[in-house]
């Protein structure tokens, strides 16, 4: 029989608009991980700044409250191109996840909306490496995609 295989978990991966959202406060509020780079006054001054329109990457469904997020900006440029950064102008900007199993399902979302958008990349700006090293990230990283099952990293931002 064809289909997905018995063992693969379906994730389902939605966007919330955290300048509009509360949930997205009420994660940053109460997640040991968030930092200055998640609040609304951040995300609201590169709004307003640059014009960049941010959102919250999320297993959790408009009608449950935010169990987890990884917070995004589009960038253009004509310098570096196109490219999803999790946070712009932050020195960083750790996934909001209790369980960094879900990381994964997070990145192929990432990889796939950005060839979606003809991204040159995505950037995440995790503190430490260690968490996120089983899927080939690194802080301050970007991701190119290779082929459809395998990413590689690369140490610096703008490739």
């Amino acid at each position: 029989m064809f289909g997905v295989p018995r063992h693969t978990k379906i994730v389902n991966i939605h966007i919330v608009n955290p300048l509009l959202d509360s949930r997205w406060d009420n994660l940053v509020a109460r997640h040991p991980k968030a930092s200055a780079f998640h609040q609304r006054g951040w995300l609201e001054a590169l709004a307003r700044t640059y014009g960049y329109e941010p959102f919250v990457l999320t297993t959790s469904t408009a009608s449950k409250t935010l169990e987890n997020g990884i917070a995004l900006c589009r960038v253009s440029s004509w310098i570096s191109g196109t490219r999803l950064v999790s946070l712009p102008f932050s020195d960083h900007c750790e996934p909001l996840l209790d369980n960094f199993g879900q990381l994964p399902d997070f990145i192929s979302w990432l990889l796939s909306e950005c060839e979606r958008q003809r991204g040159r990349y995505v950037e995440l700006r995790p503190i430490s490496g260690d968490r996120v090293a089983g899927c080939g990230l690194q802080p301050s990283c970007s991701l190119k995609q290779d082929s459809p099952n395998n990413f590689l990293t690369n140490s610096t931002v703008f490739n």
